[in-house]
């Protein structure tokens, strides 16, 4: 869990490194989730790819708190929903 507070630090100031180590860390088990909603690796793996950035550009993990995973299984699930029924 320490390094989920030192992914944090890198994130609340913007950078680039704590969203790399971030997708470094969780990336492949929110692909995971991804797929199961999604049903191909290819857009499971663009899709959590593109949110790891748009939640880093929009500076959404101001007010996160460790644990990460359950946050970003959060907004997987969210962003997949999305692209499965646009609305």
């Amino acid at each position: 869990m320490n390094e989920d507070y030192e992914i944090l630090e890198s994130l609340k100031d913007l950078k680039l490194r704590g969203v790399r180590y971030l997708y470094s860390k969780y990336g492949e088990g929110m692909v995971i989730v991804a797929f199961h909603m999604l049903g191909d690796t290819d857009k499971a793996k663009e899709l959590v790819y593109d949110t790891f950035w748009k939640l880093w550009r929009e500076n959404k993990f101001t007010d996160v708190t460790p644990p990460l995973r359950p946050f970003l299984y959060k907004e997987i699930q969210r962003a997949s929903l999305k692209t499965i029924s646009p609305c």
